[in-house]
């Protein structure tokens, strides 16, 4: 019998403002290689998040459409 597909929850940090450049891909690799190395589907939970720098978001939401895994996005805190 398979086993059901359970997708694997990635925490999406909080990424502020700051003035280097390079901590904000350095939050963005983070994610990469943790979607990467996920077997199946993937869950991004952006409920610890408040803030997304430019030069975090933008890449990010070119990696999700041009991966080729399932990437689902939630964020269960209330606003």
């Amino acid at each position: 019998m398979d086993k059901p597909n359970i997708a694997a929850t990635i925490h999406i940090p909080n990424v502020e403002r700051d003035e280097r450049i390079g901590s904000a891909f350095n939050h963005l690799f983070r994610v990469i290689d943790s979607t990467e190395g996920a077997k199946g589907d993937v869950v991004w939970d952006f409920s610890s998040a408040t803030f997304f720098h430019p030069f975090f978001l933008a890449p990010l939401a070119i990696y999700r459409q041009e991966c080729g895994k399932h990437v689902d996005v939630t964020c269960s805190r209330s606003i």
